[in-house]
């Protein structure tokens, strides 16, 4: 039995014994899914991966790119199932221990179902989800806003142009709209900050199209994403002066207005 066969075989073997996996409902869907083959899997993906570190979760997919380099005619799903068998493997870190971020928060079923169906671009995702978040909250330079102000906006734009890059733009557009529909409004304040959180995703998606990997560097995509808030590109919450109890967070602003957020939480 040659080297091709015998992992064939093994990938049946392991596709064979996974159920089959919930898909986020189309009434709902923002567009097609294209961005990969579906594959079915044993396990929730989205919750193994937020039980490891930043690290390993870089390990397992530098494992996989490794692999299929070196099986150049594997599909999407064997490669897919190849991811899968190394997650389900990997014993879960302590995220007290492991993690400097916190843990992948605000999950739910819309984007539960894309991670079961794209496993490998779902551990692409969490890793440039810790990234994002990190570059905005400790070295993009911006200081207020973590919900609603500048802060949230870097963190959005900057996370949509790393998926963007890394897998594509519909994957990028179909998982931060899941992640909205996972995180539904509950008031008008909520309404507007998910209206602020899908102008600059689009934002992001705009850079990561046009500085893609790997001729451009993460550094030169953070250095445009500070301009286009500098230039007002993107929105942020108006709400300088008054707090949502008072009627701000209601309306967006250009992210270089003077009526921008400047507090740390709209609500």
């Amino acid at each position: 039995m040659n080297k091709r066969m015998s992992l064939a075989i093994g990938i049946a073997i392991l596709l064979s014994a996974c159920g089959n996996t919930p898909t986020t409902p189309s009434s709902t869907n923002k567009g097609t899914d294209t961005s990969g083959s579906t594959s079915p899997v044993s396990i929730d993906v989205a919750s193994k991966l937020n039980g490891l570190s930043l690290d390993k979760t870089q390990e397992l997919i530098s494992k996989t790119e490794t692999w299929r380099k070196e099986n150049p005619q594997a599909s999407e799903t064997e490669a897919d199932a190849y991811f899968v068998s190394l997650l389900s493997a990997t014993p879960t870190d302590s995220l007290k221990a492991q993690w400097s971020i916190g843990a992948w928060t605000g999950l739910g079923p819309y984007q539960g179902a894309l991670c079961n169906a794209h496993p490998i671009n779902c551990g692409k995702t969490k890793i440039y989800k810790d990234q994002a978040q990190d570059w905005a909250n400790n070295r993009s330079g911006f200081s207020n806003g973590i919900n609603g102000g500048k802060i949230d906006a870097a963190r959005h734009t900057y996370w949509n142009a790393l998926m963007t890059r890394g897998v594509n733009r519909q994957w990028a557009q179909d998982f931060s709209y899941a992640h909205e529909q996972d995180n539904p409004p509950s008031n008008s304040v909520g309404w507007n900050l998910r209206n602020m959180d899908l102008f600059n995703n689009d934002q992001g998606q705009n850079i990561g199209v046009a500085y893609p990997a790997p001729q451009y560097a993460d550094s030169q995509v953070e250095s445009k994403v500070r301009d286009y808030m500098v230039y007002g590109k993107l929105r942020v919450a108006d709400g300088r002066t008054k707090t949502a109890a008072q009627g701000g967070c209601q309306n967006l602003v250009a992210s270089n207005s003077p009526e921008a957020f400047i507090g740390w939480a709209c609500q």
